[in-house]
């Protein structure tokens, strides 16, 4: 009985390290990238004075590199159809209507004219 007790603990402690580890590699993923970081400065410096707009789900970098957004924390994103030109777009979409100006990871910079 203690054997199977003994074994049965071994099992939950190996199964919470591995729990853990995936965890931490999860919170590790959603990072971005140095290069991604990059692009969000570069936005975040051409929009001192500019008409500029971001998705949600990249709001709280630009917020961390200085920018100011009220897109960030949750959906919806902007409507970009609805914004008057012309405008800057930091997002993971693909908009057709606007010029691609940078691309890095899965971020896509917009000017849009």
């Amino acid at each position: 009985m203690k054997n199977k007790a003994l074994m049965n603990r071994k099992t939950l402690i190996v199964a919470c390290l591995v729990l853990i580890l995936c965890w931490n590699v999860a919170l590790m993923l959603q990072h971005p990238t140095n290069s991604e970081m990059l692009l969000v400065k570069q936005f975040v410096t051409d929009c001192k004075d500019q008409n500029c707009t971001n998705d949600w789900s990249v709001g709280w970098w630009v917020t961390a590199s200085g920018g100011e957004t009220q897109s960030r924390g949750g959906p919806p994103s902007p409507d970009y159809n609805s914004m008057s030109k012309p405008f800057r777009v930091l997002t993971s979409q693909t908009l057709f209507e606007c010029k691609l100006y940078m691309n890095e990871g899965i971020l896509n910079y917009y000017r849009c004219n």
